[in-house]
Parts: C-alpha cells; structure tokens; sequence
C-alpha cells in the first residue's frame, strides 16, 4: 500500500497554495496535529461523555447503533448521530475554528454544515458487513445538484496501520462516479466488484495520522473506512461540509437542527448545478435506511 507525503503546515490559519494544489489534485489533505492542546482535550471530554451516556441503551436507536457486546458495564455503541447536539464544545468547533477555515479555503467562501458523526471503528467492520466499511464514494450518499463537498474527520488519538482507518485511492475524485446500485437499481452503499476494473486499487493509500490532526477528503474519492485492520481503532468525530449552493435532492432527516447551517460567508441566492449530474438510486428513502443502520424508523 502506497504512502504518499502530503505538505501539512498552515499559515496563519489558511491553507497554503501548495496544500490546495494537493487537495484539488489529490482528493484528500491531512493537517497533522493542528487542533491545538486545549481544544484536543475538550473534544476527548465530549467523545468519553457520548460513550458515556450509551451505557442506559439496551437496543439500537435512530441516533445511536449499538455493538452486540455492548453493555452497561462497558458501552460498545457503533456509531452516534449528531453529537453536535450534545456537545457545546463540539459544535462550537465544528462551526467556528481552525477547521472551517480549513474547509473554507477547500470549497469556499460559502460554506454549509451537513452533519456530525462520533464513530468507532473495529477491526471486524464498522458496519458489520455491508455498508460504508466496503468501498465506496460519498457523494452517493448525498446526491445533490453539485458535488463541492468534503469529508472531514478529527483525530482523537494516533492512528495506525493495525488499528482500523481509512484507506483511500488519491484522484480518484477526478474520474468516474459510480451508482452505488444493484442491476434493479437498489441502493447498495457500496462500489460494485465488476466496477473495480476502473480503479486504481493498487495504488490506495493508508490515511493513519497522529493525535490531534484533522483528515480532509472529497467527497468523490474512493475509499473504504476499515480495510486491513487488525486491531479496533479510536472514535473520531466525522463532520460533512458543502458549499453553500449545493442543494441535496432530498431531505435529510437524519441531520440535527444545525442541519444547513452557514458557518462560513452568506447563504446562497440560487443553486449551483453541476453540468455532467449526480447519479441518484431509484428511491432516494434507500440512502437514509442505509446511512441509519435500518434504524430510521425508531423514534
């Protein structure tokens, strides 16, 4: 697996031409160890409380999936939705830090807020078997009438090559876009086999950075979440941005109430639409019943 050095360093808060120029060819940035002590430790406190508060679930919810060793004594959750809601901090930092401007400087000025996501990775799939641990890219999950928009996520603790991460295959996002779709058109959240032909495999890279840096990837990139891991991996907080005059096709009902918020200059006056398309599945509901876990219906 191929280990391509990205330039790290920030100026003053922005990033450098240099880094842009790698992220528009490339796909993906790391910002090694930009988040500063302070901050670093806050985002731990919020992640430990979350866990924390998953102990009082027996069952799986629409915001949280649990792990079948989950317990009380010792909480397994899978994945949290939105824990920009429940943590102060958190939002705070999604909406107004050194990573918006980050974000800014990607796909900017105007900049929208998506979602949040605290995910726990495991070396036996983060989604126990289908879903976004096989390859895939994320704009199939959020088809919308452009495709400026990014994947972002924050680094609580070191990754490595044995602990589960994400591998992705760099410029990928510059060629093809894949349906995501079985022959009948169901949305399957994954690349299909007979795609893998059109993608470079052999050249995927092992995203593993350091504690407190901050991962950056388009949202045309292929990738897959756990490839190759022997060992669980540390939760990180996972957040999706777009440019502000980027509409999806659907609702998102899954999103918290800071659901399209603007954190970065003005909301839009009209929508922007890509002129190749985004391809969509034949029934846009399949995206969110994939996305919840089949748990969209739990209250």
């Amino acid at each position: 697996m191929n280990r391509l050095e990205a330039p790290t360093a920030l100026r003053t808060g922005v990033l450098t031409e240099n880094q842009r120029r790698f992220y528009r060819e490339n796909g993906y940035l790391i910002l090694e160890r930009i988040i500063p002590d302070d901050w670093l430790g806050r985002l731990r406190a919020a992640a430990r409380g979350i866990t924390a508060d998953t102990a009082r679930l027996s069952a799986s919810t629409r915001k949280v999936a649990l792990r079948p060793d989950h317990s009380a004594e010792t909480p397994k959750p899978a994945w949290v939705w939105n824990p920009d809601e429940d943590s102060d901090d958190l939002w705070s930092f999604l909406s107004d830090s050194v990573l918006t401007d980050a974000v800014a400087d990607l796909i900017g000025p105007d900049v929208r807020f998506y979602y949040s996501f605290l995910f726990f990775r495991h070396a036996g799939g983060v989604y126990q078997g289908d879903g976004c641990g096989a390859w895939h890219q994320d704009y199939a999950y959020f088809p919308q009438t452009n495709l400026d928009g990014l994947y972002v996520g924050i680094h609580l603790e070191d990754a490595s090559p044995e602990r589960s991460h994400t591998v992705l295959v760099p410029g990928s996002h510059r060629k093809q876009l894949f349906d995501h779709a079985d022959a009948e058109g169901r949305f399957r959240g994954r690349i299909a086999k007979d795609d893998f032909d059109h993608i470079a495999l052999d050249n995927a890279l092992a995203l593993t950075p350091p504690a407190g840096s901050i991962e950056i990837f388009d949202l045309r990139i292929v990738h897959n979440d756990d490839a190759g891991a022997t060992e669980d991996g540390a939760p990180s907080f996972q957040a999706l941005y777009t440019a502000a005059d980027a509409f999806p096709y659907r609702s998102f009902t899954l999103g918290s109430a800071r659901h399209g918020t603007i954190v970065r200059g003005r909301p839009p006056l009209r929508a922007r639409h890509d002129p190749e398309g985004c391809p969509v599945p034949r029934d846009l509901a399949e995206i969110e019943r994939w996305l919840s876990g089949g748990f969209e219906d739990i209250p």
